[in-house]
């Protein structure tokens, strides 16, 4: 697979990302195989003055399949969508560390443009019914099944072998080994531990009556999960498809 960096200098994958996806002075291209970079290669913009959806043409065009920006429009997005480009939230200083993180499974597919940032491809405000923010829901513990979020969601919530942890604000990943050994009062414990980390939405299948009320107390919203991923848990999520359980 190809990724595609937008950096503001040319020093190879110690280059800074770029604050600006259209304006950036230099794209790097980074080809993955098994988990690790084979090779990079940093090429200078093309079309720094450019027509909307000429650089995710472009860009294309070089084999890209993957996007990694610091803030782009959502107009912007769709162009690269339409090309099945998936563009994701870059939350590093540099793009070796970025690919690093993604590789790593510790960057989400993240609305780039929920913060409220906006390219030169786009002059409308990202914030619509149709693209709500994802912040909304702040930091998201689910349970699965294995260490990714491409794994199956686990149907027992608070005896999951794993707990994600999703941190709305920097879309960091945490993975938490989960081998509760209590026969009783495991659903009330996790709740206090997820309230601790800052948890502010659980995605479960179900929730026992005593951990329900502790996630009331606490504060904490309740998503009815679906069967499938981790990952397609959260989009629904994110697009507001899930259910309060």
């Amino acid at each position: 697979m190809k990724i595609g960096i937008p950096v503001e200098e040319n020093k190879g994958l110690d280059s800074r990302l770029s604050e600006h996806f259209g304006r950036t002075p230099f794209y790097i291209f980074v080809d993955v195989e098994s988990d690790a970079i084979t090779k990079h290669e940093l090429v200078k913009n093309p079309f720094e003055q450019h027509s909307p959806g000429q650089i995710p043409a472009w860009v294309n065009e070089n084999g890209v399949k993957l996007m990694i920006v610091k803030g782009i429009g959502s107009r912007a997005i769709n162009f690269f969508n339409e090309f099945g480009i998936k563009v994701i939230k870059g939350n590093c200083e540099l793009a070796g560390d970025c690919v690093k993180e993604y590789l790593a499974g510790n960057t989400l597919d993240e609305d780039p443009a929920c913060k409220h940032d906006h390219d030169h491809d786009t002059h409308e405000h990202h914030h619509s019914e149709k693209q709500p923010c994802k912040k909304k829901y702040g930091t998201v513990a689910i349970s699965l099944q294995e260490k990714s979020l491409d794994s199956v969601i686990d149907d027992r919530f608070a005896r999951g072998k794993i707990i994600a942890i999703i941190n709305g604000e920097t879309s960091k990943v945490e993975f938490i080994d989960n081998n509760p050994e209590e026969e009783h009062g495991v659903g009330p414990k996790i709740i206090g531990m997820l309230s601790e980390k800052g948890v502010n939405t659980v995605i479960a299948k179900s929730l026992g009556q005593n951990a329900s009320l502790a996630a009331q107390e606490a504060g904490m919203s309740v998503k009815q999960a679906v069967n499938g991923t981790g990952t397609e848990n959260l989009l629904k999520l994110w697009n507001e498809q899930l259910n309060e359980l």
